[in-house]
């Protein structure tokens, strides 16, 4: 490959990933409205989506202006994620993996 298709393919996944950002902000807006987040952006959901329109245009632009060679890296590392998911889940569900929730262990000692 070459180095301009290692960098389109970076980009098409991180434009996959950003999507899906803006779609999960808008979805959790919508679905969960009264919740206290850390930050909030003072804007009804219409207006939230139109400020969401315009990086995902740029965003839909860069994947699609994709070569195949990207295409086909971007299909095969998703098919990858997908089947290590299934994969630890499997492992967690067997008990032959051990997986910590370290995460959750450090805010139970700030509520402290």
């Amino acid at each position: 490959m070459s180095f301009v298709d290692i960098i389109s393919s970076v980009n098409f996944l991180y434009s996959l990933g950003m999507l899906l950002e803006f779609a999960s902000f808008l979805w959790l807006r919508r679905k969960l409205p009264i919740v206290k987040r850390p930050f909030v952006v003072p804007m009804e959901l219409p207006w939230l989506g139109i400020m969401c329109l315009i990086p995902s245009g740029f965003l839909l632009y860069v994947m699609a202006v994709a070569t195949k060679i990207v295409y086909l890296v971007v299909a095969l590392l998703t098919l990858v994620r997908i089947a290590w998911y299934f994969l630890m889940h499997f492992c967690k569900s067997k008990m032959w993996l051990e997986f910590n929730n370290a995460g959750e262990k450090l805010e139970d000692q700030d509520l402290e």
